[in-house]
């Protein structure tokens, strides 16, 4: 029960991440995953929710949001934010 209530909560975080900086189309998607890895990078790893954002931008991946070299340049940044 507890995995799911920590995914709602990174769902929803990246949810008013998207809505209040106000991207508007699937180009700008990238960009919205960079600055949220920018601004909530920190809480991701004090959370362990590194594995779960993966997840999250592997479905982006697969439904041709995002390219396979921002999921590397993302998870590579998360990682160095540590």
């Amino acid at each position: 029960m507890i995995p799911v209530l920590i995914s709602d909560t990174l769902l929803t975080k990246q949810y008013k991440h998207l809505y209040f900086c106000r991207y508007i189309a699937d180009l700008q998607i990238s960009e919205a995953c960079r600055q949220f890895v920018e601004e909530h990078g920190k809480m991701l790893h004090e959370k362990h929710l590194t594995r779960n954002f993966l997840l999250h931008l592997i479905n982006l991946y697969d439904f041709n949001l995002i390219h396979a070299g921002h999921v590397q340049e993302f998870i590579k940044r998360l990682h160095t934010m540590a």
